[in-house]
């Protein structure tokens, strides 16, 4: 029904406009024939008014010779009707005319128009018409000179009632309705091809909406067959391009839910270990405070706060991963030697290294290009990489940070000789919590999201983390920066 209704709707808006066009069209043709007979008769009757002025003696001893005056106006007027001859003086006022004297009801004409005349060659000019001031009239005229003096001019209206008479073309004329016969067929066929044409033009939109109404009732499946290359086919290929994103994303939705779910659930997990202990504790002391001896209340007031940094980890940790992938986190990209923070970070970890028992150390070559990055995400990104690798690493293991440039890159690494990581669990490793989905235990203090915040910020930067890893042979993970060249 909507496509019908949108076929009646472009039928019905070509017919408003055949019409409108064709209401416009005829005046306007009438009108520009009739200005293209103005301009041609009065170019044909140019040189009247020159001819008389150059031919008679209109003017004898300074004033008018009324006898030639109306001879030769009588004979041009009944050779020519059309015309309408005046002799005006240098003023412009009427002199003599052939013409009943009521019928002249202005004695003066504007020389203005005279002027515009004499000086123009083949553009359409009106005048005062001196029977009719109201209506501009075409006309011809010429200038009197005798020896040299400019004693008037002769001016001649071209268009009288005569010639008005005879090219007005009356409602009832034959001419108006030859032109509304031409004009009706023309718009009756105008429509039936708009017809035809909407009809075969709307094919393919109708096939469209078949899909569409389809995929709406829900066969997900369905897709348009594509048939050219024009705006329909583009049109239907768009639709199909459009129902499968939609299709995937309706499963990206199911798997994002799927992952939502098994998320809150590691959560929920992870957090009500160490609530649950905290609590215990807690309830502990408060229970028997009196009774416990002050070692005993430091080292339950430890493990309580223990706890507490756990969940607090937690939280800051989520909440910082949420903004990275949320995509409002603007990076400070600046130049800085990627070298001097990897020196700054083995000194922030070589205590915890040392108690572990583990050799923590640095190789960074000399003359090191600059890279251009986020120097505090870079620092939280090698920081949980080395973070990492001192949780997985037994004592007396080793952990290395190398930097390498080449190619026009700067590489990091950091590489472990500890437990390493199975095949099966690598591809998983950076996803949310898969370290708590593979061990519940949190005696270890992580928080199973450093790897997923790692690749983030790494992501933000172009860039994208690789590892390789053996079981119980060691795990390395590198990833490449654009050097910056100074040059």
């Amino acid at each position: 029904m909507a496509l019908q209704g949108l076929r009646v709707r472009i039928i019905l808006g070509l017919s408003l406009v055949f019409v409108s066009l064709a209401l416009w069209l005829v005046p306007w043709t009438l009108n520009l024939a009739r200005d293209h007979f103005l301009n041609a008769h009065q170019q044909v009757n140019r040189e009247v008014a020159r001819a008389v002025a150059e031919h008679s003696t209109l003017f004898q001893e300074g004033e008018v010779n009324q006898k030639e005056l109306q001879g030769v106006f009588m004979k041009l007027m009944a050779v020519n009707p059309t015309l309408e001859l005046y002799l005006l003086d240098q003023e412009g006022n009427i002199l003599g005319y052939d013409a009943p004297p009521e019928a002249v009801v202005q004695e003066r004409v504007d020389l203005a128009a005279v002027d515009r005349f004499l000086e123009s060659q083949d553009q359409t000019v009106f005048g005062p018409d001196p029977r009719r001031p109201e209506q501009p009239s075409i006309f011809t005229a010429w200038p009197v000179d005798v020896e040299g003096e400019r004693l008037g001019y002769v001016y001649a209206v071209l268009r009288n009632q005569s010639l008005e008479a005879a090219t007005t073309w009356g409602v009832d004329g034959p001419e108006l309705q030859q032109v509304a016969w031409a004009l009706g067929a023309s718009v009756l066929l105008a429509l039936v091809c708009a017809v035809i044409i909407v009809s075969f033009l709307t094919r393919g939109v109708r096939r469209v909406r078949r899909a569409m109404s389809a995929f709406e009732e829900g066969d997900h499946d369905v897709r348009c067959d594509v048939q050219g290359q024009d705006e329909v086919g583009q049109l239907a290929l768009g639709f199909n391009y459009l129902a499968s994103s939609v299709q995937e994303q309706m499963e990206q939705v199911q798997q994002g839910d799927r992952k939502r779910r098994e998320m809150i659930a590691s959560i929920s997990h992870d957090l009500r270990t160490p609530l649950a202990s905290l609590r215990g504790y807690l309830e502990h002391l408060s229970e028997r405070w009196p009774e416990l001896e002050d070692a005993r209340r430091e080292e339950v007031l430890e493990i309580a706060m223990r706890n507490t940094d756990r969940v607090q980890r937690m939280t800051e940790d989520l909440l910082e991963l949420s903004k990275l992938e949320s995509g409002s986190v603007r990076l400070q990209l600046e130049d800085f030697p990627i070298g001097e923070l990897v020196h700054d970070l083995v000194q922030r970890f070589r205590p915890e290294a040392k108690v572990k028992g583990i050799r923590l150390e640095a190789s960074v070559p000399q003359n090191l290009s600059y890279v251009h990055a986020d120097i505090s995400l870079m620092e939280r990104a090698i920081g949980n990489l080395v973070a990492n690798a001192l949780r997985h690493t037994a004592r007396g293991g080793r952990v290395a940070i190398r930097v390498v440039e080449e190619s026009g890159f700067v590489e990091v690494r950091v590489v472990d000789n500890g437990e390493g990581i199975s095949a099966e669990e690598l591809p998983r490793i950076f996803e949310r919590f898969y370290r708590v989905a593979k061990n519940r235990e949190v005696s270890d203090g992580s928080t199973g999201l450093g790897l997923a915040i790692v690749k983030q910020i790494l992501s933000l930067h172009r860039s994208t983390i690789q590892v390789k890893s053996q079981p119980a042979v060691g795990t390395l993970f590198r990833f490449r920066l654009a050097a910056v060249s100074f040059a």
